[in-house]
């Protein structure tokens, strides 16, 4: 596992659209219409302005998957310059019209926070023809392992039921389930560290 660069934003972006594409979160919020595309803008966009510059956006060697990390204490909230930044090229991702119902779906996943700190994984995707080979496990490890020596709690949300499961090898536990209105289910997992 290594560090994000900024040249690395092109196929981590390509990876999580990828990996996102049937997500039934992803599928709520963008239109139906060019979503891979979509999301790629999306991705690109939020690790060029939020995550590497965060210094906690990991992919394995090969950039088969990535991982983007929150440290401690662990809530997403951006600054207003990242939200300025980010403001209107989501209104041209989004659509039109459509910004209210993301600033609804993530107030749904913001309010589901643990309130202690926490290390929060925003987002973790492998390539589909790279799934099952045990790079997710690669991802989640070197950060479950520092929360363990650090004493902290580690949280995400799914919204994918087969994702439970695969959670709950590494020690997460659902903590909170949440709908969203005509949208997709949530669930919240947090880690207590061993």
């Amino acid at each position: 596992m290594r560090r994000l660069e900024p040249h690395d934003i092109g196929r981590a972006a390509e990876v999580l659209a990828e990996a996102f594409t049937d997500d039934p979160f992803s599928m709520w919020l963008f239109p139906e219409k060019r979503l891979r595309e979509r999301l790629v803008r999306s991705w690109a966009m939020q690790l060029r302005v939020v995550y590497i510059p965060k210094g906690h956006s990991y992919a394995t060697d090969g950039l088969e998957g990535v991982a983007l990390w929150t440290p401690p204490p662990g809530l997403v909230r951006s600054s207003l310059s990242e939200q300025l930044r980010l403001l209107f090229p989501y209104i041209r991702i989004l659509g039109p019209g459509r910004l209210p119902r993301a600033a609804y779906g993530f107030g749904i996943i913001e309010r589901a926070h643990p309130s202690e700190p926490h290390w929060y994984l925003s987002a973790i995707g492998v390539a589909p023809h790279q799934q099952r080979k045990g790079f997710g496990g690669t991802l989640l490890q070197p950060v479950l392992d520092r929360a363990d020596r650090e004493n902290t709690l580690t949280y995400l949300e799914t919204f994918r039921p087969e994702n439970v499961p695969y959670y709950e090898r590494f020690g997460f536990r659902v903590v909170g389930e949440a709908d969203i209105a005509d949208g997709p289910h949530m669930w919240s997992m947090s880690r207590i560290p061993s």
